[in-house]
């Protein structure tokens, strides 16, 4: 698998992989560059809980295991970034690091603030 996602004839995410279907373990293989890419793609998985989702993300991603048990590592660095959690209605986030993603531990998203 090779792709980009374009915005203004610029590619903010590009990936390339393998995903094999014949295999029950492992199956997937494919890595996720961010550049500039900007963080309201995430609201149509978000609605409802986030709004007011701006920014940018840069970074890299690693994808691997399974459709049923994917494993999501990487880097990413949020540039100018911040959100409210509709719940809480009044206060905002602002994000200046995104230090760790992954999605088969008991940690889906860590947030740290670091000032560069």
């Amino acid at each position: 698998l090779n792709g980009n996602f374009i915005k203004n004839n610029y590619p903010t995410i590009v990936f390339n992989g393998n995903y094999y279907p014949n295999k029950k373990l492992d199956n997937i293989d494919l890595n996720i560059n961010f550049d500039k890419t900007p963080l309201q793609i995430i609201s149509i998985f978000t609605a409802g809980i986030l709004s007011d989702v701006k920014g940018n993300l840069t970074g890299a991603l690693k994808l691997k295991g399974e459709l049923s048990k994917p494993v999501l590592t990487g880097n990413l660095t949020a540039q100018k970034s911040g959100f409210k959690i509709d719940y809480l209605k009044q206060i905002s986030y602002r994000i200046t690091s995104v230090d760790k993603c992954k999605t088969s531990d008991e940690t889906l998203l860590e947030i740290t603030n670091k000032k560069n």
